[in-house]
Order: C-alpha cells, then sequence, then structure tokens
C-alpha cells in the first residue's frame, strides 16, 4: 500500500499491508536477552560478600549468561561464573530479586559491574524471618569485556540461606538501546 493511500484513507487495524520499501523503527528484539535463577538454597556465611549461583537459565538469548560455577568464553567474552556478559553495545535493563533469611542481621544485596558496586539494596532487620530484596536499573555495556553479577553479603555471625527458584532469587536483564 502506497504511502499517499495510508494518508488519505482511514486506517482499520485489521487491515494488511504490504510494504516495498525498508520499514525501520517498527520493533525491537531487544536482544541479548536472559533470565536466570537460584535452584537450591545456597547458604552465605556471614561478612562474607558471595556471588550468588544462578545456576538455571529460563531463557538466553544470544547466549550471553553463564550458569556456571567457573570462568567461560561466550561469545568470544571471557564471562566469570553466574554473570551476564552481552557482546552487543548498549544500554541494559537490569533486576534482581532475592529472599533470604535475614534474622537479626544487617544485609545487602549487590548487583556488580566488572567487581564494582553500581547498585544495591539494603536493610536491618531486627524482627527475624526472611526478607526480599529487590534492584532495577539502566547499565551501559560495552559489548566487548563488561560483565554483571549479583552478590549478597550480611553481618550475622552464622550462615544464612539465600532461597532458590524464580520466584524468591533471580537476575533478568535486555538490551534497551544499542549503542
Amino acid at each position: 500500500m502506497a504511502i499517499d493511500k495510508i494518508q488519505s484513507e482511514s486506517i482499520n487495524l485489521a487491515d494488511n499491508f504490504a510494504f516495498t520499501g525498508t520499514v525501520t523503527g517498527a520493533g525491537s528484539t531487544f536482544s541479548p536477552r536472559f533470565q536466570a535463577h537460584l535452584t537450591s538454597n545456597q547458604s552465605i556465611s556471614g561478612s562474607t560478600e558471595t556471588v550468588i549461583s544462578l545456576g538455571d537459565e529460563d531463557l538466553d538469548v544470544g547466549g550471553c549468561f553463564n550458569n556456571t560455577s567457573g570462568t567461560v568464553t561466550l561469545n568470544g567474552i571471557s564471562t566469570p561464573a553466574y554473570s551476564f556478559a552481552p557482546n552487543v553495545a548498549g544500554l541494559y535493563v537490569i533486576g534482581t530479586k532475592l529472599f533470604a533469611q535475614t534474622s537479626g542481621a544487617y544485609t545487602i544485596m549487590y548487583l556488580k559491574k566488572n567487581g564494582n558496586n553500581i547498585g544495591e539494596s539494603q536493610f536491618h532487620n531486627d524482627i527475624g524471618g526472611a526478607r526480599p530484596h529487590y534492584f532495577t536499573n539502566i547499565v551501559s555495556m560495552n559489548g566487548s569485556s563488561d560483565y554483571l553479577n549479583m552478590r549478597y553479603w550480611h553481618n550475622n555471625g552464622s550462615a544464612l540461606n539465600i532461597y532458590p527458584n524464580v520466584e524468591n532469587t533471580m537476575m533478568f536483564g535486555y538490551l534497551l538501546k544499542a549503542d
């Protein structure tokens, strides 16, 4: 359908259109993208910042999430354990959720980029039980060496558990805008 016809007639959203040119800006694949979660309780020792073992990938379009306990090469990028290292430069939406024992502890969930803190969720819990941490941010990634992972720290004298499954402890990310 010619552009002049679209401009001169009302459009029925149920119509199909055959374009003979190049259509741009009509959508995005938001790729690479991933979601991974913790598969079993993870015990975290007191006063020890620990990477969360997100061992199960719910999705990994682009193959940029390392769900193993060792460093691997993904798309030519050396990717540490349980980390996301996208091979496309741009802005990414990253979200985390962590559900943990917090009995009398000061607790912090971190989002780290290349080992440096770029976001956190923290609180002190005097009433015991378990509490969730949440964090969402937009992060610039270079597509060649940057990586992200999720970590936890607490000051309780004994180990505390992080609870598994996608509804409790997970991380996701997707390309918002390529550079």
